[in-house]
C-alpha cells in the first residue's frame, strides 16, 4: 500500500487535511463567543485549541500546495 503512495500524493493529503483543521477550528470558536456572551471566565482552552488549529491549517494550505488533482483510485 504504502508504494503506491508518492509526493504529489501526500501534498494532496496535508492540502485537505489544512482545509479540515481550518473548519474545526473556526468550529471551536463558537464556544467562545457563547462563554464570552453569557460572561463565563473559562475560555482560554476555546482560543488556544481554535487558533492553534486554525494556525496549522494554515501552515498546511501554505507549505503544501495541490500540485495534482485527485484521482478516482484514491477514493
Amino acid at each position: 500500500m504504502i508504494g503506491y503512495l508518492r509526493k504529489k500524493d501526500f501534498y494532496l493529503i496535508f492540502k485537505n487535511l489544512g482545509i479540515v483543521m481550518q473548519g474545526i477550528g473556526v468550529v471551536m470558536l463558537i464556544p467562545l463567543l457563547v462563554a464570552l456572551i453569557y460572561g463565563e471566565t473559562d475560555y482560554g482552552g476555546y482560543l488556544i485549541s481554535g487558533i492553534l488549529s486554525i494556525s496549522i491549517g494554515f501552515l498546511f494550505r501554505q507549505f503544501f500546495p495541490e500540485k495534482a488533482s485527485m484521482r478516482l483510485s484514491m477514493g
